[in-house]
């Protein structure tokens, strides 16, 4: 079944619950504490191996943005009922708070929203998303890493309503997405080491992902028909989450012609908690 979440384009991730409870900060340089190994992830069909959709777990994240104040936002799972697990979210500089509903199956997510990449929105892009999820896969099960030795591929297919607007090279750009293909894929790279705020970590999973989105841009009241491009890099700590992800590149394609987008910026991981 389909399922539509509004996403406000720059709000990123985080915590309802952030000014309800204490995070317990992890010494720079260490590993963290009381953090499930793969193989401890309890068996909900959201306790995915990289994204572990527990009730209790938060993050807290600090996002970096090019020419920009930095910020943090969070990350709470509130509730997992039956297949779906229910994200409260918070950016504690705007004070927006955002409910989400991800749909599981045995361990993979399906639908969990680009949220990472809304955070390195710069604070000149406005606007709202509907997105709503087709087929595919956003983070699979830990089988399917194990059976592919953790050299694995996928992708994930979604529509995109809605309209942003944002500042090029000094002039407004209107984007519309009209039932637009959004489309996402991944590819592990293997492990290495990654250093956060919240310690460091030898053995991160490192994830290039790319995600494709149709759109209507108009110029100064010229609708041009362009392809969105974003290109990350993303650490993952099995059973802890997101450790990082860092912007390469984006752009706009139109009529064989690319030009970049500044979207450059980083967001990392600053505080675990798992409260049972």
């Amino acid at each position: 079944m389909k399922r539509h979440h509004l996403i406000p384009a720059i709000i990123a991730i985080l915590l309802v619950t952030l000014a309800c409870g204490n995070f317990p900060r992890l010494a720079n340089g260490s590993q963290p504490t009381a953090i499930p190994s793969a193989t401890q992830v309890p068996p909900n069909p959201c306790a995915n191996v990289l994204l572990p959709f527990e009730p209790g777990n938060g993050w807290i994240y600090r996002v970096e943005r090019e020419a920009e104040q930095d910020k943090q936002i969070g990350l709470t799972v509130s509730l997992v009922e039956g297949s779906q697990a229910t994200l409260d979210m918070l950016d504690t500089s705007s004070g927006v708070v955002v409910r989400t509903i991800v749909e599981c199956d045995d361990g993979a997510i399906m639908n969990y929203p680009t949220l990472s990449l809304g955070m390195l929105f710069s604070d000149d892009m406005q606007g709202d998303l509907i997105i709503t999820y087709l087929s595919g896969v956003y983070m699979p099960a830990e089988e399917q890493f194990l059976a592919s030795n953790w050299d694995l591929a996928w992708d994930g297919e979604y529509r995109a309503n809605g309209t942003l607007s944002m500042a090029y090279e000094g002039e407004s750009m209107a984007i519309t997405l009209d039932n637009s293909p959004l489309r996402m894929a991944w590819k592990v790279e293997g492990r290495e080491p990654v250093n956060v705020p919240a310690g460091t970590f030898d053995q991160a999973y490192k994830l290039i992902h790319r995600t494709e989105l149709d759109t209507m841009v108009d110029m100064a009241g010229f609708p041009i028909q362009a392809t969105m491009i974003i290109e990350t890099e993303e650490w993952y700590g099995a059973g802890l989450g997101l450790l990082k992800t860092r912007v390469d590149a984006a752009s706009f394609s139109f009529a064989g012609i690319t030009f970049p987008i500044d979207m450059k910026g980083e967001v990392e991981l600053v505080e675990f908690r798992s409260d049972p």
